[in-house]
């Protein structure tokens, strides 16, 4: 948590890169062309059911789409001692 609140306010400090946060990449390409769906919050944080669309063109993206792991589906895949990968 320590990390992450130092890495934060170092990107805040940049004038050339802005956080989004409560969004969603709807489009990507490989030249850098990023389609963003920026939810809007109300004065209370809460969703005012607003949404603002962002075309970006970016020098550099970090994905970070988090992941769930799931298992390889074989025969015996469940049998003790077989693990995620």
């Amino acid at each position: 948590d320590e990390w992450l609140a130092e890495a934060e306010q170092a990107l805040r400090g940049l004038d050339d890169t802005r956080i989004f946060t409560r969004s969603t990449v709807t489009g990507i390409d490989g030249r850098g062309h990023v389609i963003v769906l920026r939810e809007l919050a109300d004065g209370s944080g809460a969703s005012g059911g607003q949404f603002q669309v962002w075309k970006v063109l970016a020098k550099q993206i970090v994905l970070a789409s988090g992941s769930i792991e799931r298992p390889f589906v074989f025969p015996d895949n469940d049998t003790p001692g077989v693990m995620l990968t």
